[in-house]
């Protein structure tokens, strides 16, 4: 991997202040199953910082086009088990 290729990997904490967001809601957010299973080190989740990015504005616009929360995340899981299926293919 490169270095432009590299991760930045935050805990929700880290990324609640970076973003300017209320940790509260990330939480929610994570505990929804909105953002991708983090990776642990230790006792400690991080996130990939590029990803949950993407995941908020999609967020963003589906709440403001109406959309519950369970939608939102059923659309993230589809479109994750097409990426899946295409990368194994």
């Amino acid at each position: 991997m490169s270095e432009q290729e590299k991760k930045v990997l935050l805990r929700l904490s880290d990324l609640a202040i970076t973003l300017r967001m209320n940790k509260s809601k990330l939480n929610y957010y994570a505990s929804c199953g909105l953002f991708p299973t983090p990776e642990s080190y230790g006792v400690t989740s991080v996130y990939d910082k590029d990803e949950i990015i993407r995941r908020l504005k999609i967020i963003k616009k589906r709440k403001t086009q109406g959309k519950p929360l369970i939608e939102i995340k059923n659309e993230f899981e589809s479109s994750s088990s097409t990426e899946d299926s295409t990368r194994t293919n």
